[in-house]
């Protein structure tokens, strides 16, 4: 498959406004890659060493709301009116063969796969989609956050999302952005002749679209958000843009090698600590467990929220003016 092996040549890495894309091949070296914590929370409590105090859950309530009445006011900080589900529908009909995406349901248990619904004529060929219910809170009622799409394009090129939600409300960022991202994408004039660039529009564009969006459905977009990971390929070129710890892996299946893997943008890392310091926020540690794993997660300087274990995302706007971009 196309996927499978791609010709390993030059591969150039832009990092812009909070996000990076790569393409259009691979690299065989790719460097940097660290191991990532359990999503299953065990007897050390990983995943559940921070919790946010009363006292910073009204403060995020209170920023949540003032956000809310500039947004009814019509304040110019929305510049985009929030689309609908008519103009989704219309995009796939119109620009797409296929189109399937994960849909939020409740009374998930942990290990059931998500729900999802498909649209178009041609199936998807050589891709196999999971999306389970973790194990994270297992004596609460939650959702799962995490949240897909794919679609081929009538052109020829394909495109996978992978959202992964934090937060209380990170399901509705995740379920809506792996919705927006796909329609920004093949709307921009800059689609498929400067694909990075198109990319960069789709994540801005996304990102206002799921802040109007969260907002209007009454819920949380202070502390909640989601990371990203999301492909677009044709033949054997690829394209990967993200944000936060979602991470693409591609290999080899020949000769069982890794070919490249995305960069996850934490607060431990040099250069994104660094940003998220010159811009006023702060970088605390914790040590969790007998064997010395630590988090590392970003505030606002002086305050006890929002405790965000990554350094780019979607949503989060407590921290879009404290260097989280």
């Amino acid at each position: 498959p196309p996927l499978a092996c791609p010709s390993p040549l030059a591969m150039s890495s832009l990092r812009p406004r909070g996000y990076t894309v790569a393409g259009e091949s691979l690299l065989r070296e790719t460097g940097g890659m660290r191991p990532r914590s359990a999503t299953v929370s065990g007897p050390t409590g990983r995943g559940r060493e921070f919790q946010l105090s009363e006292e910073s859950l009204q403060e995020l309530a209170e920023l949540n709301q003032k956000m809310a009445e500039r947004l009814q006011r019509g304040s110019r900080d929305f510049d985009s009116d929030t689309l609908t589900d008519d103009s989704l529908k219309q995009c796939w009909e119109r620009w797409a063969t296929h189109c399937e995406v994960g849909v939020q349901t409740e009374g998930q248990m942990p290990g059931d796969e998500r729900e999802r619904i498909c649209s178009g004529s041609k199936r998807h060929q050589g891709a196999h989609i999971s999306c389970k219910k973790g194990n994270k809170a297992q004596l609460e009622p939650s959702p799962n956050q995490d949240n897909f799409s794919v679609v081929h394009f009538k052109n020829g090129y394909s495109m996978a999302c992978c959202m992964d939600g934090h937060g209380r409300d990170g399901h509705i960022v995740s379920a809506r952005t792996v919705q927006t991202v796909p329609y920004f994408v093949i709307n921009s004039v800059l689609f498929p002749y400067d694909i990075p660039g198109a990319l960069r529009e789709a994540f801005d564009a996304a990102q206002q679209d799921a802040v109007a969006w969260t907002l209007a459905q009454g819920s949380d977009v202070q502390g909640s958000g989601s990371t990203a990971v999301v492909v677009v390929w044709k033949g054997a070129k690829i394209w990967i843009a993200n944000v936060g710890d979602s991470r693409c892996v591609i290999g080899c299946l020949a000769n069982r090698s890794l070919l490249f893997a995305s960069r996850d943008h934490k607060p431990d890392d040099a250069e994104e600590r660094a940003r998220v310091e010159a811009s006023g926020g702060e970088v605390r540690s914790k040590v969790c467990g007998p064997d010395g794993w630590t988090v590392h997660r970003v505030f606002v300087k002086g305050q006890d929220y929002p405790g965000l274990a990554m350094s780019r995302s979607f949503g989060d706007v407590s921290v879009k003016g404290h260097g989280v971009t």
